[in-house]
Formats: C-alpha cells, sequence, structure tokens
C-alpha cells in the first residue's frame, strides 16, 4: 500500500504505512504535524 492523502477546504490528513517513523500527517493550510504509527492510532480513537 502507497501513501494515502484526503483533502479537502482548509484541511489534509495523510498515511504513509511504509514510513520508518512519522506514518502520519495532519495538516491545515499554514500548519502542519507528523505523527508516529501510536500517535496516529490515538487521533483516529478521537474521531470515532
Amino acid at each position: 500500500m502507497g501513501r494515502i492523502v484526503k483533502s479537502g477546504a482548509g484541511w489534509r490528513l495523510g498515511l504513509n504505512p511504509e514510513a520508518e517513523r512519522f506514518k502520519g500527517l495532519v495538516a491545515g493550510n499554514e500548519w502542519s504535524i507528523e505523527l508516529t504509527e501510536g500517535e496516529l492510532e490515538d487521533f483516529c480513537r478521537l474521531l470515532d
């Protein structure tokens, strides 16, 4: 599986399961953070 990016007006979510350390991306228009696998799992639990 390759890189996946979803985006909308003012936001972007990314997943790269093959990345060595930072597999997730959460971003706005002028900011972004990269997340480790564990951090990404925690973030996704907030959305459920």
